[in-house]
């Protein structure tokens, strides 16, 4: 299982209403130095964005934490431990759309 920060932000493809992006740092890690996990993902609205952070690991109640802070401002991010196959699977995606 990996800690991870999931960032969403406005997607810089048109098509699309958001992108996220995934990293981790070891406890103390100033963002600068935090590592990529994975490829960025593109989504097209908060329904798409909630159920892929479920099928991450992210629970409920601080998926709907995230969209009222979405509702509030351009971006926001969440924190997700992620199972290993659930990481491997986001890995090996050749397509960035989701």
């Amino acid at each position: 299982m990996v800690t991870c920060t999931v960032r969403i932000q406005p997607s810089d493809e048109r098509s699309f209403g958001y992108k996220a992006t995934f990293s981790r740092a070891g406890a103390g890690v100033a963002r600068a130095a935090e590592r990529p996990v994975a490829d960025p993902r593109y989504l097209y609205g908060q329904g798409d964005l909630a159920v892929f952070l479920e099928d991450l690991g992210a629970s409920a109640p601080r998926i709907g934490s995230l969209l009222d802070e979405l509702d509030g401002g351009p971006s926001a991010e969440i924190r997700v431990d992620i199972e290993d196959e659930a990481l491997n699977n986001l890995r090996n995606e050749r397509s960035q759309v989701l």
